[in-house]
């Protein structure tokens, strides 16, 4: 069995430490971000942001129901009784984790659908403003390749 030689050892560089204020400041970047998303769109947009915002929601509400598990065991353990409330919580707690999970593969869903799209709009911000000649090159090579924004322009026009 042959072994395997290390090429050497591996030396990570360590990024460059940026300051508070210029992560922040980065923040500035979200609007055009938003923009551009809207003109790919407006469908994906809307889908993508509800989604995240009902996702938000899951777990406050997942902690709402474990507290309510954990005062109904309480309560049986002092004085007993039924335990319908009980079996009701943990059902509707299964049911909450089954339902992130689903909307947690729908996000991913139109996260991979914003990876065919996103190529088509920055192809037409880069023809926007790119010298002529370049862009002769560059629609030389996107004519060869365009069968694939055709797919995800139909793609995108079904949701």
């Amino acid at each position: 069995m042959a072994q395997r030689r290390a090429a050497g050892p591996v030396t990570e560089e360590k990024p460059e430490k940026t300051s508070f204020r210029e992560q922040f400041s980065a923040l500035g970047n979200l609007p055009r971000f938003f923009s551009l998303i809207w003109r790919v769109s407006k469908k994906l947009t809307i889908a993508n942001v509800l989604l995240r915002l009902v996702k938000s929601v899951i777990p406050i509400s997942m902690l709402y129901v474990g507290k309510e598990i954990i005062d109904e065991v309480i309560r049986l353990m002092a004085s007993g009784g039924d335990q319908t409330y009980l079996w009701t919580m943990v059902v509707i707690e299964l049911g909450l984790a089954i339902f992130s999970d689903l909307l947690n593969r729908l996000i991913t869903l139109y996260d991979g659908l914003w990876e065919i799209c996103f190529p088509i709009l920055v192809r037409w911000i880069l023809f926007a403003m790119l010298p002529s000649w370049i862009c002769i090159n560059l629609k030389m090579l996107i004519s060869m390749i365009n069968w694939n924004a055709l797919a995800a322009k139909r793609l995108v026009e079904q949701f």
